[in-house]
């Protein structure tokens, strides 16, 4: 560490590192509002109701558009979590069936950590109808892209190979219906969120679902508020 603060204090000095990333002694991390990381509801709608007419591409077509609403619907979970889940991860509570589960990207550096809970909605279990791992039992996984036995970089190569077949998919219907953003895997967690948001729902709650440690976390995934809900906020003020 003393090593990596001495180039890191060169490369300041000699002008490759911007001096506006250092606060009093230490690097900061550059802050950014990206207005394009999250759709509107009514965007994200007209995804889930898209139909590719192409009847060589349709299953294909749908099948990664699915993928990806699954990741919205069961509070923005990222691809890798949504593609190691297995049917041991369904758990009933009370009348209401759940998906619970750790975040590999928290697992290893968080103490305490709670589980994600998701409930599962219609549209999820018809996902997992029309896609899901036949075999049901508690140690298959969900959804049937990895059996277990891959070694660390083989299970990495599969969950990349999905997303970017999904990433593929999304940008053809994005373009298809007139979106303008890069819809992406990574869209559908802020997507899930920036709809919380806006709906009313408590920052505590947004930040247990989405797996936060804190709910500072949570505010950094949040700040695309949409514009008309911005001005729909603004016009309270006129007198």
């Amino acid at each position: 560490m003393k090593s990596i603060r001495t180039v890191m204090n060169e490369a300041r000095k000699n002008g490759y590192v911007k001096e506006n990333l250092f606060g009093v002694g230490k690097y900061r991390i550059p802050f950014s509002i990206d207005s394009k990381e999250a759709l509107s509801r009514e965007d994200a709608k007209r995804i889930g109701e898209y139909v590719d007419k192409n009847p060589r591409t349709a299953k294909t077509t749908e099948r990664y558009r699915d993928l990806w609403l699954f990741s919205y619907y069961c509070n923005g979970i990222n691809f890798v979590d949504m593609l190691q889940l297995k049917y041991s991860n369904i758990i009933k509570v009370d009348d209401c069936y759940t998906i619970q589960f750790y975040r590999s990207k928290t697992k290893t550096t968080a103490h305490n950590q709670k589980p994600v809970i998701a409930v599962i909605l219609p549209q999820m279990q018809a996902i997992i109808e029309k896609w899901g791992n036949p075999d049901y039992s508690k140690d298959s996984y969900i959804f049937n892209y990895l059996t277990g036995t891959e070694t660390p970089e083989q299970k990495n190569n599969i969950c990349d190979g999905v997303k970017n077949r999904t990433n593929t998919q999304m940008k053809k219907i994005a373009k298809e219906l007139g979106i303008k953003q890069n819809v992406t895997c990574y869209v559908a967690r802020h997507t899930y969120s920036t709809v919380m948001n806006n709906s009313g729902a408590p920052l505590s709650h947004l930040s247990e679902n989405l797996g936060h440690s804190s709910i500072a976390t949570t505010q950094t995934y949040i700040t695309t508020l949409n514009m008309s809900a911005r001005n729909g906020y603004a016009k309270n003020l006129i007198l």
